[in-house]
């Protein structure tokens, strides 16, 4: 196969008769180009196909107009959202996306992630994983010459001097059990993520605090914990209430985990002594999902959901 050829920016100029530094600034959308010019120049481009050399365009400015992205979590729904979220607004500001998948939020090589990074010219970092043990230690004795902005998606546990973007977690679980409380609901259990997440810590206080700002017991039995997925929210489910039968609400701490209360529930025909109340995060799919199990069941199970960023 021939291989063709590659246009560069002395080709566009020799071909429209106008200098290399006119066609730059073609290019760049600069204002003192006239109309002619401008209309000769873009026609050029567009019947040779010529395309710029965005890494040579890099060095000369010292920009790569690319944000590098670490992440963790795809397989959870807030995670995977939050990633497209990132990579459709950073196309709106003309940036591209650099992503890395760590596996194991835990123990990552954080060192070699922000060294291929930066090796990759990239002018910021966002760093998207989740606050999960003692993951983000390093961020306390990050040198703060970095030279390109760092910015930590989620909160922290301890303050920090480096940007944070995040939700409040402690308020979710606080809406969440004053909404059931509210509702009637005078045993509230709760479904946490895995408690060495910082965020599903958060959750939980919140739950807790909620129960004591009401004079209600927050006592070991109606805790128990979930992995952010549907089938640990059913298997949940059944071990609060061995834990304690009374138990007449559920706030579990994800809408994955709320649909897998929900669809134990219905399947044990829970809709005897009154309605059982679930509320958990918010995701779009869930709606159907629970108002399917409300209809074919009227009376079994109701869900109030809040809005977050569910795993």
């Amino acid at each position: 196969m021939k291989q063709t050829k590659r246009v560069t920016i002395k080709d566009i100029s020799a071909k429209a008769g106008v200098s290399t530094q006119t066609v730059s600034r073609v290019l760049n959308n600069h204002p003192d180009v006239s109309p002619e010019t401008l209309k000769r120049v873009k026609k050029v481009i567009k019947d040779t196909g010529y395309s710029p050399n965005i890494l040579a365009r890099s060095l000369i400015r010292g920009r790569s107009h690319m944000l590098g992205v670490v992440a963790y979590g795809l397989k959870y729904y807030g995670p995977s959202r939050m990633i497209t979220g990132i990579e459709r607004r950073s196309a709106e500001l003309g940036y591209s996306m650099f992503l890395h998948l760590i596996y194991d939020p835990e123990t990552g090589d954080v060192e070699h992630q922000i060294n291929s990074l930066l090796a990759h010219q990239v002018d910021g970092v966002i760093w998207a994983i989740p606050e999960i043990a003692n993951n983000r230690a390093w961020a306390h004795t990050l040198n703060q010459n970095f030279n390109v902005p760092l910015v930590f998606v989620s909160g922290m546990e301890k303050p920090t001097s480096l940007f944070t973007v995040g939700i409040d977690n402690h308020a979710i679980g606080q809406i969440a059990t004053q909404h059931l409380i509210d509702g009637g609901a005078r045993s509230i259990g709760i479904i946490t993520g895995p408690l060495n997440w910082w965020e599903a810590q958060q959750r939980e206080q919140g739950w807790r605090d909620a129960l004591k700002a009401n004079g209600m017991d927050d006592t070991e039995q109606l805790v128990t914990v979930g992995d952010w997925n549907a089938k640990s929210g059913e298997q949940a489910y059944t071990q609060l209430l061995e834990q304690d039968p009374r138990i007449d609400a559920i706030f579990a701490s994800n809408d994955q985990m709320a649909c897998g209360v929900l669809h134990a529930a219905h399947r044990q025909g829970r809709n005897t002594g009154g309605p059982f109340h679930c509320r958990g995060g918010q995701y779009p799919g869930s709606g159907s999902f629970l108002a399917a199990i409300n209809h074919s069941s009227p009376g079994a199970s109701r869900s109030r959901r809040t809005g977050g960023k569910p795993y």
